[in-house]
């Protein structure tokens, strides 16, 4: 994206809430999902952070337990706003109606829908995460391809095969 097509808005507490409102209603994926439209907001669009910011989110928020998306928000939320007070808020205000929204769609389609729709809802989704989730992987191999070197890819490749075969025993 051309640097003449940035928006340079200040992040103000009311628009980060709307956007992580809007990035965590669209969130059914997990947290890996929403990483490219994490980008598309906040590298493309208003270059708040960096790539390498959101490659450094994307491996800490995969390393610890917990909701990625929740992780992501508070990084970025507390290097915005520099307040943990207002972190917490647009947290829960962002999370607050997904949250209510998701529990009343579940308690009313476990309640009225026969589990076969269920079901076919559920397989619906997976392709969908699916091909968020390779679409990020190609982006990062690409990425990979111009900074590794051999030897990390031979170390890569060897590691997998030593994970694939420790866990078949």
């Amino acid at each position: 994206m051309n640097d003449k097509n940035k928006v340079n808005r200040e992040p103000t507490f009311w628009y980060l809430v709307w956007l992580f409102l809007k990035i965590s209603i669209i969130s059914f994926g997990g947290g890996n999902a929403t990483f490219p439209i994490v980008k598309k907001y906040f590298i493309d669009k208003h270059n708040w952070l960096t790539e390498k910011e959101l490659e450094e989110i994307v491996i800490i928020t995969n390393s610890i337990p917990g909701a990625s998306v929740v992780e992501t928000m508070s990084y970025i939320c507390f290097k915005l706003l520099k307040s943990k007070w207002k972190t917490y808020l647009v947290i829960i205000i962002a999370l607050l109606p997904h949250t209510l929204l998701f529990f009343t769609i579940f308690i009313l389609s476990v309640s009225f829908l026969p589990l076969k729709y269920l079901q076919i809802i559920y397989v619906a989704v997976i392709p969908i995460i699916i091909c968020l989730l390779m679409n990020m992987t190609i982006q990062y191999f690409k990425k990979g391809q111009q900074v590794l070197s051999t030897w990390n890819w031979l170390i890569f490749i060897f590691s997998d095969d030593l994970l694939i075969t420790s866990t078949q025993s």
